[in-house]
């Protein structure tokens, strides 16, 4: 029995070491990524979807020249209601206040209510058209000496209702037409936008500041600006695919 034990101990012993299952692989065989690794190349317009160039440069005029048309409205309301029409400091910051919240109001019922059912760029025209028409009826009430100021008013706050369509449609839009690249649609968006808005007062102050006339017609023409080149650039009567809606 002692003699057994002992062969099997001793057996044992000389038995060789069992290796690793798993071997760490050797240094030489991992593959070292390239540096620097460059991303592929994205141009201002790469996206998809068909005609994105000029659907692009449409929303983005649209856009910039519909917030042109607010700053004409905020830049000429204050002389124009309290110096042309006796509007009080009072009366003024509520009237202002009236077109404040029905802008907000009008933006928040385009993107609960009318955003996914109906076609973006038929939302677009359809704010631009409201635009045109408030601003041609501002003008003609400017051009009458007998129109009191609720007439003004109103006209002013039909005005400014709208845009809150026409800016954060026309931003969706000119940001979904450049899905790669949204950072650079938003800068040349924005940059747009401000430099139409700083334009917007000087013409604003341009003639006789006894009417209400040059406020309206700067409202108008950045309106109708609007208007054209949507319909020049987006051509909404053609069919195309809805990058709000996918």
């Amino acid at each position: 029995m002692c003699h057994s034990e002992g062969v099997e101990e001793t057996r044992l012993k000389n038995r060789p070491a069992m290796s690793t299952p798993m071997m760490a692989p050797s240094a030489s065989r991992v593959r070292k990524p390239r540096w620097p690794i460059k991303p592929p190349p994205v141009t201002m317009y790469s996206s998809p979807l068909p005609g994105s160039r000029p659907r692009l440069a449409g929303g983005r005029s649209a856009g910039s020249l519909g917030f042109a048309a607010l700053f004409a409205y905020i830049a000429g309301s204050s002389f124009t209601l309290q110096e042309v029409y006796g509007a009080s400091p009072q009366t003024y910051s509520l009237l202002f206040a009236l077109n404040s919240v029905g802008m907000v109001t009008t933006g928040q019922l385009n993107g609960k209510l009318l955003l996914g059912r109906f076609p973006s760029h038929r939302i677009l025209g359809a704010g631009l058209a409201v635009l045109a028409t408030a601003c041609t009826a501002l003008v003609v009430l400017a051009t009458l000496t007998h129109v009191g100021l609720p007439w003004i008013a109103s006209a002013l706050f039909f005005t400014a209702c709208p845009v809150g369509m026409i800016l954060p449609t026309s931003t969706a839009l000119s940001l979904q037409r450049a899905p790669h690249a949204a950072g650079s649609a938003s800068a040349l968006l924005g940059t747009a936008q401000f430099l139409m808005g700083a334009l917007a007062p000087a013409l604003t102050g341009l003639g006789d500041q006894g009417t209400a006339l040059p406020m309206a017609l700067s409202v108008l023409t950045f309106a109708l600006a609007a208007t054209v080149c949507f319909l020049a650039l987006c051509r909404p009567w053609r069919p195309t695919s809805d990058p709000l809606a996918q």
